[in-house]
């Protein structure tokens, strides 16, 4: 894809992004099915993420492109990080601000939610995504990768 056209991608990502955390957290408010109604579709979405060469993610799965389809995900959806590398196979992520705005402990569940979409983008691309901090408990949010 060319660099004009994936900096448009990425502008329309991050605008994106954040209109819809608002949209998770009302929806999660519905009683008995709300998370439900998040998670299921953001677990298609991050699946279809890691498929989707048109963006640039690896389709086959290996930890490395685990790694490369996530940070690629982060870069597209305007994250702002902090990489820390374990070991070989252990890499940290922090983050002190949410794409999505899920800054208070009334979005826990729209987070949860939400983040079935980077779990399944990252199992899908051959890792596995532990989260370790949230948000809207912690301040900050850190995120483990292992190999599958």
């Amino acid at each position: 894809m060319s660099s004009n056209k994936n900096n448009r991608t990425s502008k329309i990502l991050k605008n994106s992004t954040a209109v819809i955390g608002a949209l998770n957290r009302a929806l999660v408010r519905i009683p008995l099915v709300g998370e439900k109604m998040v998670a299921g579709p953001s677990k298609s979405l991050g699946r279809l993420t890691a498929r989707n060469k048109i963006l640039g993610f690896k389709t086959d799965p290996s930890y490395e492109n685990a790694l490369f389809n996530w940070e690629l995900f982060l870069e597209l959806i305007g994250a702002e990080f902090q990489k820390k590398d374990l070991s070989p196979t252990v890499k940290i992520y922090t983050f002190l601000r949410c794409p999505a705005g899920y800054t208070e402990p009334g979005h826990l569940g729209a987070c949860a939610a939400t983040m079935e979409l980077d779990r399944s983008l990252v199992s899908t691309s051959g890792g596995q995504l532990i989260i370790e901090k949230r948000i809207p408990i912690d301040g900050l949010c850190a995120v483990r990768i292992v190999p599958a």
